[in-house]
């Protein structure tokens, strides 16, 4: 039976991780769409759709198609809350950190990354299909310049699967990892990394074209180094992901061969974009071209770039660790506010703190001491845009950041509880509008102020808080709500139409 007529109805799972990955690596990204969708809109198996929605967001980032990118996302992330298995909520996350990488998204990178790490080491499940997992965390971590993270990565997936030391995964790492050398001065280290990797290649045959790609990449390099390896391998990938790869070989080729001019204009070609090898390398190829050409000034002013853009990227990888610290001390600081409703019944599941029940007994207790409290109605800003352009994950995601932010803006003593959706409650005892003012102030320039940008991508994440007193004739938590739900409204409706006049 032709493949385009091949019958998903009784397959498995792993039938369907097969098929797609021969797709994968045979057929165009389009081929590989095409098979994935059809899958998952004719199962009603869950785990089978989230894996052929993340064989659909793979495609995409190969095609670097970011309205697909971006479309793909948001299903697969539906998809996988479906279906909760670790390897699938790991490969989505690599894949989601790839994706956000590629976009400047650093901050919403970084997330994925641990969620990634965490749900790939805690899985049992071996294979070829779990060994895909670690490939693409392999890749992330390698595209991104963690050169030992990736080779750790690529360790996991050894272990898990029989997998071949000249898998695509490793040749990548590999090849970055010894380029990376060269960018910062230790050319003769590079060399011995990609001679390393160039001995006892087996057959072609035993080769999968990604991997041949790299391979070959590696070898013109090495000749350009001026260490000529003699190694051609046939076969290229019609990728946008691939051509910048084959470009920057025959760049390699052309140099070793002594015509600087015609290397440099390849360099030049609109898909060599540093977004493969890294941003520094076509930088080092052209300095390599000019330096063969006798331009030495122009070399030197390439080299230049070359550790400008190693420092660059190092200062743009620098917040997302802190960032990451800064998320993990908000989610602590979450956690011992938390802790003083420990029982499951009165939390939140997903930000952890009280719920409406534990609102209604704090409420219901300051009532019947009499004393006097303000409570604020919070509402985030066009929530829906956010969870509509990057899936309910990222949503989620939000919401647990705002939570923090809020947790840290309170004081020892006030109640912060999650009402419901984006909304959120305080209750400040014994304070007055002037206190709660200047709290509702201190947390809108904590919300607004995060470094949004790096999760969600244009799209700005905002408070609207509205204030009433706690009054003594209130029997429950909706009559405290009401007025400050008003209030909010308000506040609201006067942004709107200060945003409509401007």
């Amino acid at each position: 039976m032709p493949s385009s007529q091949h019958d998903t109805s009784f397959s498995t799972w792993q039938d369907d991780f097969v098929r797609l990955r021969a797709v994968m690596l045979e057929e165009p990204p389009h081929r590989v769409i095409d098979v994935a969708e059809r899958i998952a809109e004719a199962s009603t198996d869950p785990m089978r759709v989230a894996q052929a929605r993340q064989f659909v967001l793979a495609a995409n980032i190969n095609l670097r198609d970011r309205p697909g990118i971006r479309a793909a996302l948001a299903r697969a992330s539906d998809a996988v809350e479906n279906c909760p298995d670790l390897r699938l909520v790991g490969n989505f996350n690599a894949l989601a950190a790839w994706s956000a990488y590629q976009s400047g998204s650093l901050k919403n990178c970084g997330t994925h990354l641990i969620k990634a790490e965490r749900a790939l080491s805690t899985m049992t499940e071996r294979g070829e299909p779990a060994a895909n997992a670690w490939r693409n965390l392999s890749l992330t971590y390698s595209i991104m310049g963690y050169h030992q993270e990736a080779e750790a990565a690529f360790t996991q997936m050894m272990a898990v699967s029989n997998v071949s030391l000249w898998d695509l995964g490793r040749m990548q790492a590999v090849v970055r990892c010894a380029i990376a050398l060269d960018h910062r001065g230790d050319a003769d280290g590079c060399a011995t990394a990609l001679r390393d990797l160039l001995v006892d290649i087996p057959d072609e045959s035993e080769l999968d074209p990604p991997s041949r790609e790299w391979l070959n990449f590696a070898a013109r390099r090495l000749t350009a180094l001026g260490h000529p390896s003699g190694i051609r391998l046939s076969g290229s990938v019609d990728l946008p992901v691939f051509r910048e790869v084959r470009l920057l070989a025959q760049a390699c080729d052309l140099i070793s061969a002594g015509d600087g001019e015609d290397a440099l204009k390849v360099l030049d070609h609109p898909d060599v974009q540093g977004n493969v090898a890294g941003a520094a390398e076509p930088l080092r190829i052209r300095s390599l071209a000019l330096s063969s050409l006798g331009r030495y000034a122009e070399a030197l002013a390439a080299e230049r770039q070359v550790i400008a853009n190693i420092s660059d990227q190092s200062d743009r990888l620098r917040p997302l660790l802190l960032d990451s610290v800064g998320a993990l001390l908000d989610h602590e600081h979450l956690r011992k506010t938390a802790a003083r409703y420990a029982d499951a019944a009165m939390t939140d599941p997903l930000t952890g703190l009280p719920n409406r029940r534990r609102l209604e007994r704090f409420v219901r207790d300051l009532v019947a001491r009499g004393s006097d409290a303000m409570v604020g109605m919070l509402d985030l800003d066009g929530f829906k845009t956010i969870n509509d352009t990057y899936g309910h994950a990222t949503g989620d995601q939000v919401l647990q950041r705002v939570a923090g932010i809020l947790a840290r803006s309170i004081r020892i003593g006030d109640l912060l509880a999650r009402s419901g959706g984006d909304e959120f409650v305080v209750v400040l005892p014994e304070a007055t509008v002037a206190d709660a003012d200047g709290i509702g102030a201190r947390i809108n320039e904590a919300v607004t102020g995060d470094d949004w940008q790096r999760m969600v991508i244009d799209i700005p994440v905002s408070i609207s808080i509205g204030w009433a007193p706690l009054k003594p004739g209130f029997v429950g938590v909706a009559d405290a709500l009401h007025d400050a739900d008003q209030a909010m409204y308000r506040v609201k409706r006067s942004r709107r139409k200060r945003l409509n006049r401007a």
